[in-house]
């Protein structure tokens, strides 16, 4: 920022325990020299320190409330402080101090977020950002007297205190920004209707930070939990694009059939070929869509079974703490809906396109009879023939569609989903009789 009352002549005008501000005059191309008043501060850094929560909830990050004369008022900030002179090469360690005296803690995993000039218009101070995590306490409090207090709380309500205003300092609001960034968004506001949603990761197993080689059942059946929902969804997701696909596809079948009877002309002669071959790709594509309709209906209800073996688990774990906890889940493994029953959402999509691909295949088979026993053509039926042709066409409608029924049935029906729930019930019954409860 430019002052022309400074003084000309370039010098320190203060110097303090903590800052000096000098001039500097600079040239200006095509005008006067502007005259800068520049605050020489030290380098600092920030700490957005994670631990586990001890009920299992999303990950905890501190902040510490401190006095700030200069806003006069308290602010809640993350702990930080400045950079010492010898600390200068490797600003981790000043972090790693300033986390110890205004928290308490240490951690064995650390990442540098970012680094940034908080005013670069006016002073030369950088502040590193860190992410630490794997946190173990080695104080019983504060050493730092300037701390009036450390508060741990969830990553996902720090950033809503940021959109409340309750936060502003600048490097605090930055870094638990990063840090939110770098769990995935775990903490980030999500839309519940776009999938695979964000989800939290568990700091424990250093998911940022140097990498842990040790399994941790606990993060195993997380990641199992998580797959088993976001293959769920994808299943409904996949389902849904596939049945928009080939009602697209019989749009584009019809259309071209349309297009073929007013051409006529010269395609007249092959107008019955290329309708049976045209009808028959549409029926065959039919059967594939519809058995792969089953086969995702199945890895759906598959995902479920998953999810629900693993919150079988949980509830039995957790059940002597929490009186009645069982009664809290509405979804369990004996309350998953049948897969066969008339008038689902699976019943009425796999036999819509059970009876259009019945329908191709039909008049594919009417067509056959055409082109094979009636020379004359089309134009030229006699009624007999078109009877025949009609009852051809009939048998090859009924058999399409009862094949298509009797693969629905057998492969969703009572039994097979009775057997699948049983083998869940003794995969749990296992793991009882091998936790010894």
């Amino acid at each position: 920022m430019a002052d022309r009352d400074v003084p000309a002549d370039d010098r320190e005008v203060f110097h303090g325990n903590l800052l000096t501000v000098r001039v500097e005059t600079i040239p200006s191309p095509g005008g006067a020299p502007q005259r800068y008043e520049i605050v020489e501060h030290p380098d600092a850094v920030a700490i957005v320190a994670l631990r586990d929560d001890p009920a299992g909830g999303e990950p905890q990050v501190a902040l510490v409330r401190q006095s700030r004369p200069a806003v006069g008022r308290e602010t809640w900030e993350a702990p930080g402080g400045l950079v010492r002179p010898e600390e200068r090469a490797e600003p981790q360690r000043a972090a790693e101090r300033e986390l110890r005296e205004e928290t308490g803690y240490t951690a064995r995993g650390w990442r540098r977020l970012a680094r940034e000039y908080p005013s670069p218009g006016f002073s030369t101070e950088a502040i590193t950002i860190f992410l630490a995590t794997d946190l173990q306490q080695s104080e019983p409090s504060p050493t730092d007297p300037e701390i009036l207090a450390v508060e741990w709380t969830p990553l996902s309500q720090a950033l809503e205190r940021i959109r409340a205003d309750e936060i502003e300092d600048g490097k605090t609001l930055l870094g638990l920004t990063f840090a939110a960034n770098a769990l995935g968004g775990a903490a980030m506001p999500v839309d519940p209707l776009n999938m695979p949603f964000a989800r939290q990761l568990p700091t424990g197993a250093s998911t940022v930070g140097p990498l842990d080689g040790q399994l941790r059942l606990e993060t195993m059946l997380m990641e199992e939990f998580n797959y088993a929902g976001v293959t769920a969804y994808q299943a409904y997701e996949d389902r849904a694009r596939m049945f928009n696909l080939y009602l697209l596809l019989i749009g584009v079948l019809a259309s071209g059939l349309g297009a073929l009877y007013q051409l006529g002309g010269g395609f007249q002669a092959f107008t019955p070929s290329l309708t049976l071959g045209l009808l028959f790709i549409a029926g065959s594509l039919g059967v594939v869509f519809f058995v792969q309709l089953i086969r995702l209906r199945q890895a759906h209800r598959d995902s479920l079974i998953t999810m629900n073996l693993i919150k079988a688990h949980y509830i039995r774990m957790f059940a002597p703490q929490y009186e009645n906890l069982q009664h809290v889940f509405n979804w369990r493994l004996e309350t998953i809906p049948s897969d066969e029953r008339v008038g689902s959402i699976t019943f009425l999509i796999s036999f819509t396109v059970a009876f259009l691909d019945s329908l191709c295949l039909a008049a594919a088979v009417f067509f056959a009879y055409i082109i094979l026993f009636v020379p004359v053509g089309l134009e030229k039926i006699d009624s007999a023939s078109l009877i025949v042709g009609l009852v051809a066409a009939g048998v090859a409608l009924l058999l399409a569609a009862l094949f298509q029924i009797l693969f629905y049935r057998r492969a969703l029906s009572r039994r097979r989903n009775a057997a699948r729930l049983a083998r869940a019930e003794e995969h749990i019954a296992q793991v009882r009789l091998l936790s010894g409860s």
